[in-house]
């Protein structure tokens, strides 16, 4: 009488059959070359890059102060300038490996004098300064896209957000107060759209502070910089105690919009002057304007 194997015994014949024939219970890539999304990229300082491998790789930087990538391959460029590069390794064939190169440069804007500018109590024009990943400074100013003149603007000062589509800058309005002509600062900032092979630029300003409109006691918004991830401002302010008449000097923050403006930090005899961000946000630094000393704390959060 012919004997019939249990169904367990004959799925495990044939289990043990694939498995000594190649086959596998799971899927791999073997053989497969690794290959990236892209292996030339430009960029400017502090900002992020998407890398991708054909095949599950570990992902690693050449150069001790090349920035940071994740096990995503999300690049981070480092806050210098220079050619960087990146290595993608075969999870299952480590011998196998991808490099790519990434040019990092840093831009920023000045200020110089426009003779030909009508803005008032002075004209000046951006100019927008990049540092090539060679070493290379080019400059240029920036022209209006509309008239083909330089931008004509009173801009007391000017910073450059991360990204370099945005500006942020102290605004003087000629106005009166106490009867007595004045100039009142405020934060402005500028959206911008550069052509740099033409250097002309489309730009929408909107003014974020209005101290122009405050009549009960005198106050400037000055020397203002972008957060390193774009999503607030931080500025010197100047004010008067109404209580005890003492002025009052210290940072101010606030979002890019304008809103959800706070005080941070205050003194009332010295002036906390020109503060600006750490690389990764999470300091604040400031020059005491009464002695060449400097300050620093820990940003506070949103």
């Amino acid at each position: 009488m012919k004997k019939t194997l249990p169904l367990a015994t004959l799925l495990l014949t044939l289990l043990v059959f694939l498995v000594a024939c190649g086959g596998s219970s799971t899927t791999t890539h073997s053989g497969a070359a690794l290959t990236l999304n892209t292996t030339k990229a430009n960029a400017l300082i502090n900002q992020t890059i998407q890398f991708t491998a054909s095949v599950p790789a570990d992902w690693s930087i050449t150069e001790p102060n090349g920035g940071s990538i994740t096990n995503e391959g999300l690049y981070t460029t480092p806050a210098n300038t220079g050619t960087f590069h990146i290595v993608a390794k075969d999870r299952e064939d480590p011998s196998q490996t991808a490099r790519a190169s990434v040019d990092v440069a840093a831009e920023f804007l000045s200020l110089q004098k426009f003779a030909g500018g009508s803005s008032q109590p002075y004209s000046v024009a951006p100019v927008l300064s990049k540092l090539q990943a060679n070493g290379t400074l080019t400059t240029a100013v920036l022209n209006d896209s509309t008239t083909g003149q330089p931008l004509d603007t009173n801009a007391y000062d000017i910073y450059l957000s991360s990204d370099g589509t945005k500006a942020v800058f102290t605004n003087l309005t000629r106005g009166t107060y106490e009867g007595e002509a004045s100039y009142f600062y405020d934060i402005a900032i500028a959206t911008a759209n550069v052509d740099i092979g033409t250097s002309s630029a489309q730009v929408n300003i909107t003014q974020l502070t209005h101290n122009d409109q405050n009549q009960n006691f005198y106050t400037m918004d000055l020397f203002p910089q972008l957060s390193p991830d774009g999503k607030s401002i931080i500025d010197t302010h100047v004010g008067l105690d109404p209580v005890s008449g003492m002025r009052t000097n210290g940072i101010g923050k606030m979002n890019i919009d304008g809103s959800n403006f706070q005080l941070i930090f205050e003194r009332v005899d010295v002036s906390t002057w020109m503060p600006t961000y750490s690389p990764d946000g999470g300091k604040i630094a400031w020059k005491w304007r009464n002695d060449s000393e400097m300050g620093t704390m820990t940003a506070l959060p949103p």
